[in-house]
C-alpha cells in the first residue's frame, strides 16, 4: 500500500521541520531550503510486506540463498528480512512408458508373457509382438522307459516295439517318442535313442529299461514391446519463503519530487529537508493532528465566549441607560 504526501500551500508562520516563515519572510536553519512560495513534496511509501516465493534448482536446497533485495513491478525497492526453506513433497505424475525386450532361442512351445514388471514395480503389458529369427537348437533331449512284456518286446507308450541289446528301435517311433514327451514333432525332432544302464524290475515287478533321446527343438527369437500409463512419483524438491520489506528511507533519496519557486532564499548548504524515519513520521503526524484539533476545539470555544460577553455587556449597557 502506497501513501503519498504532499506539502502545499504554505502560509507564512507555518513551521515545517526547522524551516519557519513570518511575515512572508523564510528562515531556515543550515542544512535547508527557505521558501517563501508554496512547496509541493510529493513522497511514495512503501509500508507492506512482500513474500516471495521460488523453487530452487536442486533436489536439496542447501547451496540456495535469496537475493538480498527485490524489486516489484511498480519499482518499488525491497530488502530481505527473513527467509526460509520448505520442503514439498514431490508431485505423482501419469506418464507413458514403453520398453522393448528381445526374446532370443525360445523354444517354438514357449508363450511369451502378456505383461512384465519393471523394477520400479510398474506392470506394462504387451503391446506387439514380431518375429525377427528362427533356427533348430541340438540340446533337446528326454528320458525314454521300456516296459518288457512277455513276447520278448518292449512297450512304447501304447506301442509295442522289439528289443534290441545294442539301442532301442528308433525307426518309426519318433511321433510316440514325442507324444510320450508331450511335444509337437513341429517343433521337435529325434535325432538318436541309447539305452540308460541295464534292465530293472519296477515296484509293480515289471521289467524296465531306460533310454535317452536326443534330437533338435524348433527355437524362435521375438522383438516384443511392453507399455503402459503408469504413475510415477517425482522427487521432492525445495521451496524457498522470503519476506521483504521497503527499504528504509535514506536521506535525501526518498524524496521523489520538490518543486520550488523561484523567490527562495537558500541557506549555504542548499540541502531539501530529507523525511524523517517513518517512526518519527507517524508521530509527528499524530501530534500535528491533535494539535489541529485542539486549535479547532479552542477557536471554537473563544467564538462562545465572545458571543456570552457581547450579549453580557449589550444587558449591561441598556440597564446603565435604564
Amino acid at each position: 500500500m502506497k501513501r503519498n504526501f504532499s506539502l502545499g500551500g504554505i502560509a507564512a508562520g507555518t513551521v515545517i521541520g526547522s524551516m519557519v516563515c513570518l511575515m512572508g519572510e523564510t528562515y531556515g536553519a543550515p542544512g535547508v531550503v527557505s521558501v517563501s512560495e508554496p512547496v509541493t513534496i510529493v513522497m511514495e511509501v512503501e509500508e507492506q510486506e512482500v513474500l516471495v516465493d521460488s523453487s530452487t534448482a536442486d533436489d536439496t536446497g542447501i547451496s540456495y540463498c535469496p537475493p538480498e533485495n527485490y524489486t516489484a513491478e511498480a519499482g518499488a525497492e525491497y530488502q530481505l528480512k527473513s527467509w526460509s526453506l520448505v520442503q514439498l513433497p514431490g508431485e505423482v505424475l501419469e506418464t507413458e512408458v514403453r520398453r522393448e525386450i528381445p526374446f532370443e532361442q525360445v523354444e517354438a512351445s514357449t508363450v511369451i508373457p502378456q505383461d512384465i514388471v519393471t523394477e520400479e514395480n510398474q506392470t506394462l503389458y504387451l503391446k506387439s509382438l514380431e518375429l525377427t529369427g528362427e533356427g533348430w537348437s541340438g540340446d533337446f533331449q528326454f528320458p525314454v522307459v521300456y516296459h518288457a512284456t512277455d513276447a520278448g518286446t518292449f512297450l512304447l507308450g501304447g506301442m509295442e516295439v522289439p528289443y534290441q541289446e545294442d539301442a532301442p528301435v528308433l525307426a518309426g517311433c519318433e511321433e510316440e517318442l514325442l507324444a510320450a514327451a508331450g511335444v509337437s514333432p513341429e517343433n521337435y525332432r529325434i535325432d538318436s535313442l541309447v539305452w540308460q544302464g541295464g534292465s530293472y524290475e519296477d515296484a509293480d515287478g515289471v521289467l524296465c529299461r531306460n533310454a535317452l533321446a536326443s534330437g533338435e527343438k524348433r527355437v524362435l527369437d521375438y522383438r516384443a514391446v511392453y507399455g503402459g500409463t503408469v504413475e510415477v512419483q517425482q522427487p521432492a524438491r525445495w521451496q524457498c519463503e522470503a519476506v521483504y520489506e521497503p527499504k528504509e528511507y535514506e536521506r535525501p533519496a526518498q524524496v521523489r519530487q520538490v518543486a520550488v519557486d523561484s523567490n527562495v532564499k537558500n541557506t549555504p548548504s542548499h540541502q531539501v529537508v530529507s523525511e524523517d524515519p517513518p517512526r518519527w513520521r507517524m508521530l509527528k503526524e499524530a501530534f500535528m493532528f491533535t494539535l489541529e484539533i485542539g486549535l479547532i476545539v479552542l477557536g471554537i470555544a473563544v467564538f462562545v465566549w465572545m458571543i456570552w460577553y457581547w450579549r453580557r455587556w449589550q444587558k449591561e449597557r441598556r440597564r446603565i441607560e435604564v
